[in-house]
């Protein structure tokens, strides 16, 4: 090597060496920006909490709408004793305006259930579902709606985002309906068995990649845009 070409290789070298300096200070600019005191920016809680968002409402359609488990499992069929729709069942037996309202509409209900198929027994709860106007072909866990309802993403204390059922009693059912349905597939009793409860409000493999997927996603566009702006 020449003096020349010596010179030249020192003067790329201390420009390397100048630019470090700059370098680092824009990382510690990107660090601050990504992890404060008080955790992740705004930002970066609201991506996380759309992604959530996005996977609990797959969840709670596999729930309630396609009647499975977290493992992809059918949550089976409703059971109990089974006896055919009787004339009282069909009865309306009430003053109150609001209620025989109702009740009309649940008789309309079973009397479609019974011409469409006189000599079918059901459980007394797939009668209820029925008057109520629900299907009863497999478990799907809903009845009023309450359940899906009170199945939420939350924001926590630093930052952190995660799903919730946030009313007690509901939850208390959710557990249930896990116990009672593990039991049932255990070949044990629903009410008193023991087995292990169903993998049921857990997120799937499938809601968990919809989850990273989306939430890789947006926080790389913050990502992005804090090293742009930095």
């Amino acid at each position: 090597m020449n003096t020349r070409e010596l010179f030249h290789f020192k003067s790329k070298l201390m420009a390397i060496k100048s630019n470090i300096p700059e370098i680092i200070e824009k990382l510690e600019r990107i660090k601050a920006a990504l992890v404060g005191p008080d955790g992740p920016p705004p930002a970066i809680t609201e991506a996380m909490y759309t992604a959530l968002n996005a996977g609990m409402g797959k969840m709670k359609f596999r729930i309630f709408n396609k009647g499975m488990d977290a493992e992809g499992n059918s949550l089976g069929n409703y059971h109990g004793n089974k006896t055919r729709i009787t004339k009282k069942k069909l009865s309306i037996a009430s003053d109150d305006e609001f209620d025989e309202k109702d009740r009309k509409k649940a008789k309309r209900n079973l009397n479609k259930l019974v011409k469409n198929s006189p000599d079918e027994t059901y459980t007394e709860y797939e009668k209820f579902r029925v008057s109520r106007g629900r299907q009863i072909e497999y478990k799907d866990l809903e009845m009023e709606g309450s359940l899906r309802k009170t199945i939420e993403v939350v924001r926590v204390e630093n930052g952190k985002v995660v799903i919730v059922i946030r009313n007690e009693e509901t939850a208390k059912i959710a557990g249930y309906q896990e116990q009672q349905i593990g039991n049932i597939k255990a070949g044990q009793n629903a009410k008193t068995g023991t087995a292990e409860p169903a993998k049921i409000f857990t997120i799937s493999q499938e809601e968990y990649e919809l989850i990273k997927a989306e939430g890789n996603e947006a926080i790389r566009q913050i990502i992005q845009k804090i090293i742009n702006e930095a």
